[in-house]
């Protein structure tokens, strides 16, 4: 006996929600995963390189209170999340 065909027709809405239950995990995990991300601590280098400027800009920006940084030791380390949308001059 061979292989056996089956078809299986669903509305537009079973269809939707056969796909959102499908992806449901993924998309959990890639919610942990953003805000995993969104805590993590940059070095000022890591993030002058993120916002394609120089580590004296970013310096300068934390000095002035136009990006937030958190003291470590003689330097700061800067939240992912406090880049997100960055404009320094606004």
């Amino acid at each position: 006996m061979g292989p056996v065909a089956c078809v299986v027709i669903l509305s537009p809405e079973e269809l939707e929600a056969t796909i959102a239950k499908a992806l449901e995990p993924v998309l959990r995990e890639v919610d942990h995963l953003k805000r995993e991300r969104a805590d993590e601590l940059l070095s000022i280098a890591e993030a002058a390189r993120l916002l394609r400027v120089s580590p004296r800009s970013v310096q300068r920006w934390l000095r002035a209170g136009l990006l937030l940084g958190i003291p470590a030791g003689r330097t700061h380390r800067i939240r992912r999340a406090a880049l997100d949308g960055f404009d320094p001059g606004a």
